[in-house]
């Protein structure tokens, strides 16, 4: 595979730069004759044909506005939402269309889902407008995905249309990376961009009664969701981004063109792994957590419009009316009785998911605890001792 990959990568190569210098002619003709007569191997010829043909590109093509550099800084904001600004917007815009649009039906037609893909990258569009990402989408789109596509995370935006953000891969870009790296970064791009939902939800979930356990379970929901994602920000995504900027800036970065899509992918694996993706019961678990968020929000906003509609009725009254208010007002007690217990299971499930989430990491391995800086995060989430201290202790308090 790897020897396919090398024979496609320096076809590629010469096929689009069609005349390359002379010299790297001449050393090529004397790797092909020399290949010819037997006195290498065609492995070894393969790959000293690469690499002659990449340090090329390095030195001559990918450099100024096509440095790597530039490209990496561009997929850390747009993929990993290094622009804040567009990410929230473009939340709140995705938001907006959810409220307006008919989604009553699950078969969506060839042609609405194009129409919607033009939607929504003209969300995206409006979205960076006034932001620092308003001249940097050129090549970005955001793409609909089936819910089988395997993408994790890419229903939480918008849970009956999956998406996804893509990146269509242009020269010279495309000779050093593969749709195998996009389709890696628009993986990350839907956990995060679900992640930030989520978090936004929390935010403007306020009830407008005094329910202490839905204010409580919403606080401990905000801390737990605002705790990872500061984690993965700050902890994970910062810190080997530096650590791929400071390798590409090298004083030897130029001499080695492979070295440099080495140190690529091992960034995309360790921001992967400190994202906690690698482990499918971490996965699992994250959507599990994240999934009884967006339910609690939408259970907040079902009792809003509720107070909402009862707030709205007619005030004169007759005696009948009278009667019939306070039959309704005992409803209504019944009502906020059975919310109340629904609160209570939604807070206990909260509270069963996010501790086997801790024992998860509690008990990672070495290696995975260094690449994601896991033991911050452990602390961070048990303030207070929440999960390490004696969980008989953990009571409820109404």
């Amino acid at each position: 595979m790897a020897l396919a990959e090398s024979i496609l990568f320096v076809g590629k190569a010469v096929a689009t730069v069609k005349d390359p210098p002379d010299a790297m002619k001449r050393e090529h003709l004397k790797l092909l004759v020399a290949l010819q007569h037997r006195q290498q191997p065609l492995d070894r010829v393969v790959q000293q044909l690469r690499k002659t043909t990449a340090d090329w590109l390095f030195s001559t093509v990918l450099v100024k506005q096509h440095g790597l550099p530039r490209y990496f800084a561009s997929f850390r904001n747009m993929f990993l939402l290094g622009y804040g600004a567009l990410a929230c917007n473009f939340i709140d815009a995705c938001t907006q269309w959810r409220q307006r649009a008919s989604l009553a039906s699950k078969s969506v037609s060839t042609a609405e889902k194009i129409f919607r893909h033009q939607e929504f990258n003209a969300l995206l569009a409006k979205a960076s407008v006034g932001t620092e990402a308003e001249d940097a989408l050129d090549g970005y789109g955001v793409k609909i995905v089936d819910h089988a596509s395997g993408v994790l995370f890419s229903d939480l935006l918008l849970v009956d249309v999956p998406c996804i953000l893509r990146y269509e891969l242009q020269w010279p870009i495309d000779l050093f990376l593969s749709q195998s790296v996009i389709h890696q970064y628009s993986k990350l791009w839907s956990y995060l961009i679900g992640l930030k939902h989520v978090q936004v939800c929390l935010c403007e979930s306020f009830l407008r009664t005094s329910q202490h356990a839905i204010w409580r379970l919403r606080s401990h929901m905000l801390y737990w969701v605002n705790a990872l994602w500061s984690h993965v920000q700050a902890n994970v995504i910062d810190v080997h981004y530096q650590n791929l900027m400071d390798t590409v800036s090298g004083t030897n970065a130029a001499r080695d063109f492979e070295q440099l899509q080495m140190a690529h992918a091992d960034y995309l694996q360790h921001v992967t792994r400190g994202c906690l993706l690698l482990s499918a019961e971490c996965v699992q678990c994250i959507q599990q957590i994240l999934r009884a968020c967006l339910d609690f929000c939408q259970f907040v906003k079902q009792i809003n419009e509720t107070w909402r509609g009862a707030k709205r009725r007619k005030v004169e009254k007759t005696a009948a009316e009278i009667v019939r208010e306070w039959t309704r007002g005992l409803e209504q007690k019944t009502a906020m009785a059975t919310a109340t217990d629904q609160v209570d299971t939604m807070e206990k499930d909260f509270i069963a998911m996010t501790s086997r989430f801790f024992d998860l990491l509690t008990h990672a391995s070495p290696d995975i605890k260094a690449s994601g800086n896991l033991d911050m995060l452990l602390m961070q989430l048990d303030y207070n001792k929440y999960y390490s201290g004696d969980r008989s202790m953990r009571v409820l308090l109404p």
